[in-house]
């Protein structure tokens, strides 16, 4: 992430991503986004939260046991990012 990369040395930062709707269908196990897969793992050692939305996990009948190891689901996307926001997160759409 380009943001990690530019943080001065000897600081840190705490990135949650949340994953809502069609999104969800990437973190699946048993999928070809290996390269994201291996690009998210190393990123989460940094300090990167994959949470994603129990709701859209539901919809497009995903497991919590097929996600990636360390994605997290949450009861729903939208008041995950609600509550971050209300923690001091900001909100960044890419």
């Amino acid at each position: 992430m380009n943001y990690l990369a530019e943080l001065p040395e000897g600081s840190s930062a705490s990135i949650v991503l949340v994953g809502n709707g069609p999104s969800v269908q990437l973190f699946r196990k048993a999928g070809e986004h290996e390269a994201l897969e291996a690009r998210a793992s190393d990123l989460m050692k940094k300090g990167l939260e994959i949470r994603l939305c129990m709701n859209a996990l539901r919809k497009f009948s995903i497991s919590a046991e097929e996600l990636w190891a360390g994605c997290t689901p949450v009861p729903g996307g939208i008041p995950e990012l609600v509550r971050l926001q209300n923690e001091g997160y900001s909100y960044i759409k890419p």
